[in-house]
């Protein structure tokens, strides 16, 4: 097995994954080729893989659960999770992968989830990635 590339953990970090491998031959040298993709697109994509509570305990205080509106991730959709008394102030999120609450969230709207991983990439970039 051969060592994967800076350039194909990049593609990683975007939520590619390895599709297949090929060699080229260019100026009459064989170079080998990984291929990257999306993956197998299905019907119900981003399915939860556990029950979505009603409502979950953070920090020894009930919060809800949000089951209305989701945010798709690489494995399973994130759900908003709100302070009881005020259903418009998020507290933080419900990853669906695996029923933590231990998700990061930055500025750019990323979200992972410290237990299993799962993630949603921004949804719009700055600048400063083009």
């Amino acid at each position: 097995m051969t060592k994967p590339s800076r350039g194909g953990n990049f593609l990683k970090g975007f939520g590619l994954k390895e599709s297949g491998h090929d060699q080229i031959l260019l100026g009459g040298e064989e170079f080998d080729v990984t291929m990257f993709s999306e993956g197998q697109k299905t019907e119900t994509p981003n399915e939860p893989a556990v029950p979505i509570p009603e409502s979950v305990t953070v920090d020894g205080a009930s919060r809800s659960v949000n089951r209305d509106e989701s945010l798709p991730g690489r494995e399973a959709p994130f759900f908003t999770v709100s302070r009881v008394d005020d259903e418009e102030d998020a507290y933080g999120y419900f990853c669906s992968q695996c029923g933590s609450t231990d998700v990061s969230a930055d500025g750019q709207g990323r979200l992972e989830c410290g237990d299993c991983g799962n993630s949603h990439l921004a949804d719009e970039w700055g600048n400063a990635y083009l």
